[in-house]
């Protein structure tokens, strides 16, 4: 398999780091959430949500 990252940052809200690998038989996956702000108001309600759907999106795998 190859090597999938999301990778990220949306000014006032945080930034995201999701990357899954295979090293032969191996699989590493590394996941780092920062949210720099205190309080997500109106105006940065969007980003922040797109932030916590990739943050779920990336925590679950399948092996055939």
């Amino acid at each position: 398999g190859g090597k999938q990252r999301i990778r990220y940052s949306i000014d006032g809200v945080g930034s995201i780091d999701v990357s899954v690998s295979q090293k032969g038989r191996r699989i590493e996956v590394s996941r780092q959430l920062t949210v720099t702000c205190s309080a997500v108001d109106m105006e940065h309600y969007a980003g922040f949500r797109r932030l916590m759907q990739d943050w779920q999106t990336g925590k679950e795998f399948f092996v055939k």
